[in-house]
């Protein structure tokens, strides 16, 4: 067995040196490629022909020559709108006016020459949609015009993720709610300039964090969502590159101001005064705002671009918080002096007199104080870039680009004056050569950092969590911290021989992330009683497991192949390896819990443990079998005279999941003290564990599978694109995933049945009675393995129009099923209700909408000076200039819900109360009750407790949220100050119609009971009662509702933007 081990090692890393010999690289993702070939009137291919491409924003010119296949390929270009000539010896110049390229483009322009003197200049008209004839892929670019144009509410620029062919929005609207294809969100990669632009402990940025990126800083950006080539990967979800603006040979920029304010938006059908439960609409404010500047320092030669936007946003609502009475409090700090700190908290809000009507007798009456309070969400980032390109020579040019966001995000914390803050500064930093060998050989290297300091602080006006039967909970001052860095070095080649393009590269990744939670300590408090006389009921003291830093390496080679076949088809073979190192941590600090282990020890104990690993111990053991082949065909039949293009393709995508999962070993390196007033009669405030010698040391350690293997995802698909007249292009595609290997959750160390049956002394009921674990010292434990699966089929279908004449459209709609077995893909798995069942939890995707359909469109209003209608010249005709509509449509099926029911570890066979447990259905009996509503929109009656020996056999996403459809839409008006300055206002109205967005509902548990209307104005409560909107549904795991995106009432936005 050792030597199959060697052998495949040596297999493993003999396949890294070939690649890396061959050529070091990463893909030039964030670049786009010119390609064809040259041929005669005879349709004979034309060697040694001229191509020149100049951007006509930068004066920048690359060179090419056809070979003698007639084939030509210039790489290495920076998006944008380009004239391409073509000549030769004995033919006319052929010219192409305003060639777009587009972030990741392989764009294919094939040139006729025709028999002429080469001063003879023919104008070949371009497609401004053209078809994609080199790869499989499934993408799509959201271009220039529609991130300065269509409505985005908040302007986070991962909104427009959604116009992508296989996104599915799950609701709200960002990176964190975004899927594609069937995978989930921490399958994706994110990249800008083709360097790491994750969120590094998870792929997503935080949902708090707008602007680490901000639109204004965007040039571009195209979202491939699946059979992408060998170039893409460290993820096996949706490839997201974007672009930075760069400086051009023309000085411009922008000054810009967007204002929201509640005074203009519709009420959201939650809202409700917390003091009179009447309708309200809580005070909203937010300013977004900045600049933007560029130009050339040498035209030409070298070019500057820089941003700024700041964001300010302030939402207010009122809190009520039970606090003690001023009598209860005196009697407290009277009778027990040492309670004068807990007492000095509550006296911050509590006044003489207060509370003291509620308070005869301090024991037995509730002696509480309704403390009543504004409590806001608030919410400021400030955001900047800066790029500089610098072209040497014709063969090398460099730039360098800086950005930085500075976040700040503060929240009520329960009702009295804690908060909950989100402090973080994500920055991302790039250097890149580019170097031309010849006009066959081109190479680029990347240097990038890309830095997540995040810092999620309970600012508490208590130190301790306090807990009483009574009163608003105190928080404690715990802080979550998450500093994550990556370190990328990225080079790449690629060499034109023939009819082949070959393509090589590797990527190397450091990963470092220190993270861990600050001391986490609670206390409890019986009843007032205990309050006076300082009893604790129970204390639990956490101690810190920070900082732990976690440190990880990816390397990822590439080999690729794009062979012309012939001028209308086009192989596309390529070859990849990921290798993700197992993580180590910087100072040694792991507890690594594996069945098989013997002679560790816990943290805070030097008692040996069974499972428990030696220190020194690998968190897991390495896999090097990550290979992934990639083929794609793309065929442009000559028969159809060039207006389809029928593509296919299959993949094996390996994924590296989050950072975050792989820490369990971290995560354990901690410990607990527990004690209670049963043992420790003599327990109180503040807690000395010296005086109560029968302290409990509790432990959960957590696990993670160390004979693992990485998740991969196997892709396969068919398009045919066809052109249509006016400048139309269809597409029809047929998706198919199936996920291996992926990310789950379990519980182990479970109670051993068969179990004996008795009777709860509480309740009186049948339970069982006993629990016998493998590892007794421990209870439930959690587990994290690689055993889920899950598919996705879909069709997809789109009809599309680039921007010409004023107008571009775009249409998309997919039906898909997405199904697994709560293992969605990295990061994102739900425990199985039956820990020996997995396949019993099969169901749909808690992201499976099976109808998804949006719509774009920008609409320049053909009237005023030089447009169609009223070209009157004047001041009328400066009113009538710059109109233009756009707007964005959405609209989905709901997603899955799946119904639940509270079971205590003595009701449930093998005791794992930690997993979410399901009822029985009742035959014959309709889950969907009769005039659906959100007051109504799950029958309990359907549903029944399962008896004492099994499980629950209602399945997973039984029924289904309510559907979501919204429009977005603006009205602009551009008007010329000079003849270099323009004036620009906006309107802006999200969910234009008021479509009232419901969630889901807030409570899914049979036992919370059946809808019960309010006393007065306000929400019904119960099962099956929808309480959220699509924007903040159950699958959002923000803290708060960040109140933009998607999924709200009508809200209206201003905008005022300068442009020169």
């Amino acid at each position: 067995m050792p030597r199959a081990q060697f052998s495949l090692r040596s297999v493993s890393l003999g396949g890294l040196v070939l690649l890396v010999v061959v050529g070091c690289g990463q893909a030039q993702i964030d670049r786009a490629t010119l390609t064809g070939t040259v041929t005669d009137p005879t349709r004979a291919v034309v060697r040694d022909a001229k191509i020149h491409a100049k951007d006509q924003a930068t004066g920048l010119e690359s060179e090419a020559e056809s070979n003698s296949q007639g084939v030509y390929r210039v790489p290495g270009l920076a998006v944008g709108t380009y004239t391409v000539t073509v000549t030769h010896t004995g033919f006319a110049t052929a010219q192409f006016q305003d060639v777009v390229l587009l972030v990741g483009e392989t764009r294919t322009l094939d040139a006729h020459l025709k028999v002429g003197a080469v001063m003879q200049r023919i104008v070949v008209e371009v497609a401004p949609t053209p078809l994609e004839e080199t790869s499989p892929e499934l993408s799509g670019v959201i271009k220039k015009q529609e991130i300065e144009a269509l409505p985005v509410n908040g302007r986070n620029w991962a909104s427009l993720l959604l116009l992508a062919p296989g996104a599915v929005d799950d609701g709200g609207g960002d990176q964190r709610t975004i899927r594609f294809a069937g995978r989930g969100r921490d399958d994706n990669n994110y990249t800008m300039d083709g360097v790491d632009a994750t969120g590094i402990q998870e792929q997503a940025q935080k949902s708090t964090t707008r602007l680490q990126i901000s639109e204004e800083a965007v040039a571009e950006y195209r979202v491939s969502s699946m059979l992408y080539t060998a170039e893409h990967g460290a993820g096996a979800g949706g490839q997201v590159d974007l672009v930075s603006k760069t400086g051009t040979n023309v000085f411009h920029g922008s000054l810009f101001e967007f204002f929201r304010n509640s005074a203009l938006d519709a009420r959201q059908f939650t809202d409700f005064d917390t003091v009179t439960g009447l309708p309200i609409r809580p005070p909203f404010h937010l300013n977004q705002y900045g600049l933007s500047l560029g130009g050339p320092i040498k035209r030409d030669k070298t070019f500057f671009f820089l941003t700024y936007e700041g964001l300010r946003q302030a939402q207010t609502r009122s809190l009520v918080a039970q606090l003690p009475s001023d009598n209860l409090l005196t009697a407290i700090v009277n009778t027990s002096p040492q309670m004068a700190p807990l007492v000095a908290v509550w006296r911050l809000a509590v006044r003489p007199g207060d509370g003291n009507s509620n308070c005869v007798d301090l024991t037995t009456d509730s002696c509480s104080f309704s403390f009543i309070h504004p409590g806001g969400v608030r919410l400021n980032e400030d955001s900047w870039m800066v790029r500089l390109d610098h072209k040497f020579n014709d063969r090398n040019t460099v730039y360098i680009r800086a950005n930085r966001d500075v976040s700040f995000t503060s929240a009520p914390l329960g009702g009295f004056l804690d908060t909950q803050q989100i402090i973080t500064h994500p920055a991302n930093y790039l250097l890149a050569w580019q170097h031309s060998f010849s006009n066959t050989i081109f190479n680029e290297a990347k240097f990038g950092i890309n830095r997540v300091p995040y810092h999620n602080p309970q600012a508490s006006v208590f130190p301790i969590d306090v807990s009483t039967s009574n009163f608003e909970e105190l928080n404690n001052s715990n802080t979550d911290h998450e500093i994550g860095t990556t370190f990328g070095y990225i080079d790449s080649l690629g060499i034109s021989h023939g009819r082949h393009t070959f393509k090589t590269g590797i990527e190397v990744r450091r990963v470092r992330l220190n993270q861990g939670i600050t001391e986490d300590d609670r206390i409890t408090f019986a009843d007032n009683s205990s309050l006076i006389t300082d009893s604790l009921d129970s204390a639990d003291i956490r101690h810190p497991w920070y900082p732990h830093g976690l440190r990880h390496t990816f390397i990822l080679p590439y080999f690729q192949d794009e062979w012309k076949v012939r001028p209308n088809l086009t192989l596309n073979l390529g070859i990849r390896w990921e290798y993700y190192s197992v993580i180590t941590e910087a100072h040694g600090h792991m507890t690594v819990f594996d069945t098989a282990c013997t002679g560790g020890f816990l943290p805070g104990t030097t008692k040996p443990e069974a499972g428990i690993c030696p220190k020194g111990s690998p968190a897991y053991f390495p896999s090097y079998r990550n290979w992934d082949p990639r083929i794609g065909i793309a065929w442009a039949p000559a028969a159809l005279r060039d207006k389809t293009v029928i593509r296919t393709g299959f993949g094996i995508y390996h994924g590296a999941g989050q950072n975050d999962d792989l820490n369990a070993s971290l995560e354990s390196d901690t410990f607990r003290q527990e004690v209670d007033s049963s043992s420790c009669p003599t327990l109180s405030y503040p807690v000395n564990l010296a005086n109560c010698p029968s302290v409990l040391i509790a432990a959960a350690p957590r696990a993670l599978q160390r004979h693992r293997r990485d998740l991969y995802v196997e892709q396969w698909g068919l398009s045919v694109q066809q052109a249509l007249p006016g400048d139309f292009v269809f597409q029809s595609s047929y998706m198919g995933t199936h996920g291996v290997r992926l990310f789950a959750r379990n519980r182990f160390n479970l109670c051993e049945e068969p179990r004996t049956i008795g009777t709860d002394p509480d309740t009186g009921l049948p339970a069982f009675v006993d629990c016998t674990r493998p590892f007794p010292d421990f209870g439930n434990l959690d587990i994290k393995a690689d055993v889920g699966t899950s598919t996705f089929q879909a069709g997809q279908f789109s009809l599309q129009r680039q921007m010409k004449h004023g107008w571009m459209w775009e249409v998309q709609y997919m039906l898909s099923h997405s199904i697994n077995d709560g293992s969605v893909g990295g990061g994102e798995a739900n425990s199985p209700e039956n820990a020996a069942c997995r396949p019993c939890d099969r169901g749909p995707s808690v992201f499976d909408t099976r109808h998804n359909f949006t719509a774009t469109g920008i609409y320049d209003l053909p009237i005023g000076p030089g447009r169609r209608y009223w070209a009157i010249a004047g001041f009328l005709g400066k009113v009538l200039e710059g109109w233009s509509l756009s707007g964005i449509g959405l609209a989905h099926s709901g997603h899955p819900l799946t119904v639940l029911i509270s079971r205590d570890s003595s009701q449930i066979p093998d005791g794992n109360d930690a997993a979410d447990q399901r009822p029985d259905l009742v035959p014959g009996v309709p889950v969907i009750p009769r005039g659906q509503n959100r007051n109504n929109w799950i029958n309990i009656n359907a549903f029944a407790a399962p008896p004492l020996t099994r499980f629950g056999d209602a399945l997973r996403g039984i029924i289904r949220a309510p559907k979501v459809w919204q429009a977005d839409m603006a009205l602009t008006k551009r008007t010329k100050i000079t003849e270099k300055v323009d004036l620009e206002f906006r309107a802006e109205a999200f969910n234009i119609f008021n479509r009232t967005q419901l969630g889901d509902p807030g409570e899914l548990d049979i036992l919370a009971g059946p809808a019960t209307p309010p006393p007065g104005p306000g929400l019904f409560s119960g099962f099956g009662v929808i309480t959220t909107s699509v924007n903040f549904n159950n699958n959002n795991d923000s803290f708060s509702s960040a109140n933009t995106g998607t999924g709200l009432p009508r809200q209206v936005e201003f905008m005022l933007r300068l442009t020169f």
